[in-house]
């Protein structure tokens, strides 16, 4: 996915505009300061075979910092924060990894109340 191409008149590569739009932290998330889609997870302008279109930005960083994303698998985020891009956040499982690892994460149902045992029915 990343590509060395020259765009714009900046001359910049596509990946300094990737960097540009990363806010960068020591201890905590790398956030994503592009655009964002309703779902939560960033996004990047890409060009390829002449047009634009757009890649998630978790996804290009996977690729720009560990490599190929596995045939059959996703990127999963470790620390739940859908526009982290910090390549030791990201991890490529299953979609049935990733299904298992968000339903154990979850503390919250969809109208904020809390998931504990005295609520909780079969």
């Amino acid at each position: 996915m990343p590509s060395p191409t020259l765009h714009g008149p900046s001359g910049r590569t596509e990946e300094q505009r990737f960097l540009d739009m990363v806010l960068k932290s020591a201890e905590n998330c790398w956030l994503w300061a592009g655009g964002i889609k309703p779902n939560g997870y960033g996004f990047f302008a890409i060009k390829r075979s002449g047009r634009w279109g757009k890649a998630y930005a978790h996804r290009y960083a996977y690729v720009l910092w560990v490599g190929l994303i596995p045939d059959g698998h996703e990127i999963d985020h470790l620390c739940r924060v859908r526009h982290c891009i910090r390549p030791d956040h990201l991890n490529a499982v299953t979609l049935q990894e990733n299904r298992l690892r968000r339903d154990i994460a979850r503390t919250h149902c969809k109208r904020g109340h809390l998931l504990s045992a005295d609520n909780l029915y079969e």
